[in-house]
């Protein structure tokens, strides 16, 4: 495995992108299309400013460390559901060809950590060596 990573910093997502958000009215729907155009595009952008667009790694790693306010249990597959946006960046961003198995590892996010005055997802993007 080589040593080239990116790490970028991103808000945590909007209680509209979990899986657990049921979008029943037009007002949701419309609500949940803006916020994740946002997170896509916050990723793209934040990758940019890394200089890394457009490396077209065959595989990666991605691992997420999430800050919250508070120390509130939270479900880890709900999480993951609520970023699918920020990997869909990853791929708008060039790192890799795609967001599949093969392309793309899917950590467990770290959800366990506190920091009152700045919540954030600390997002770890690791390039991976074909076996």
């Amino acid at each position: 495995m080589t040593d080239e990573r990116i790490w970028i910093v991103l808000p945590l997502p909007t209680r509209v992108l979990s899986p657990n958000c049921r979008k029943y009215t037009r007002r949701l729907q419309y609500m949940h299309r803006q916020a994740a155009q946002k997170q896509k595009r916050m990723t793209v952008e934040a990758i940019e400013a890394r200089g890394c667009r457009g490396l077209n790694w065959d595989k990666c790693r991605v691992s997420v460390k999430a800050y919250f306010k508070n120390k509130r249990t939270r479900d880890e597959d709900n999480f993951m559901g609520s970023l699918k946006h920020m990997y869909d960046g990853i791929v708008a961003a060039g790192v890799v060809p795609d967001d599949n198995r093969r392309h793309m590892i899917r950590e467990l996010p770290d959800l366990e950590n506190l920091d009152k005055d700045a919540p954030r997802m600390e997002i770890t993007i690791t390039r991976e060596d074909d076996e």
